[in-house]
């Protein structure tokens, strides 16, 4: 009986070391694609705030051509 019970303790050792190594690495691949994904999502500050302000520049000068030619019409138009 008694070898019966370390053998049994030897399979249940080795299970539970299965476990634990599958567990160790699903944490590390679990650590490597957060990783990954947050290198894929993240936001540079400063390449937005240049998007930004180049949008904003150029959405200006778009209300700015606008305004000058509806002026122009509307000038044209009271003629």
């Amino acid at each position: 009986d008694e070898e019966h019970v370390l053998q049994f303790r030897a399979q249940v050792g080795s299970v539970v070391n299965r476990f634990e190594t599958s567990d160790e690495r699903l944490g590390t691949a679990k650590i490597e694609l957060t990783k990954r994904l947050s290198d894929n999502q993240d936001l540079n500050i400063a390449d937005a705030i240049i998007q930004l302000r180049q949008l904003e520049t150029s959405q200006r000068a778009s209300l700015s051509m606008g305004s000058r030619i509806i002026q122009q019409t509307l000038l044209d138009f009271l003629r």
